[in-house]
């Protein structure tokens, strides 16, 4: 895990992604999921990087998916 965190925090280059872990006692698969920020001007960049670095530890087939807030800040009515 700690090879995996090196090559995100590489791939990112400082820009606005987080990384999230699900929170499930599975000791053996992890799930991660990207969090890329709204005012990320080069997103796909970023997403081909992060997914070609993290490749190598990938336990099985990426997948994407994308969300809009429907309450909340940023919320769209």
């Amino acid at each position: 895990m700690t090879a995996a965190l090196a090559a995100f925090e590489q791939a990112r280059e400082e820009r606005p992604v987080r990384l999230l872990q699900r929170h499930d006692n599975d000791p053996v698969f992890q799930t991660w999921m990207e969090i890329y920020g709204p005012d990320l001007p080069d997103a796909a960049d970023a997403e081909r990087r992060i997914a070609a670095a993290l490749g190598a530890f990938a336990q099985g087939p990426r997948h994407r998916e994308a969300f809009a807030a429907v309450a909340g800040p940023g919320a769209v009515h």
